[in-house]
């Protein structure tokens, strides 16, 4: 009979909010800043092992870190 009517009966509604815990308006960017750190390492050589015979070789490291929110804005989960 409700809907016949066309009666509202649930409304939702998403909010932001800032670090100070007051609320962004409706439909405002949310302002992030990321941060990385990312190493990277590579060495070369060669031997020649026949005057005709070079064995070229490497070896590369890498190590990148998750990406993290600058500002202090992310939230994390906490599990006792």
């Amino acid at each position: 009979m409700i809907a016949l009517l066309g009666m509202v009966t649930e409304a939702d509604a998403s909010y932001n909010y800032k670090k100070d815990g007051s609320v962004l308006a409706q439909g405002a960017p949310v302002q992030r800043h990321f941060a990385f750190d990312g190493y990277e390492f590579y060495g070369q050589d060669s031997w020649k092992i026949k005057p005709n015979l070079t064995l070229n070789y490497g070896l590369r490291w890498s190590l990148f870190s998750p990406p993290w929110e600058t500002t202090g804005l992310q939230v994390s989960p906490n599990f006792s």
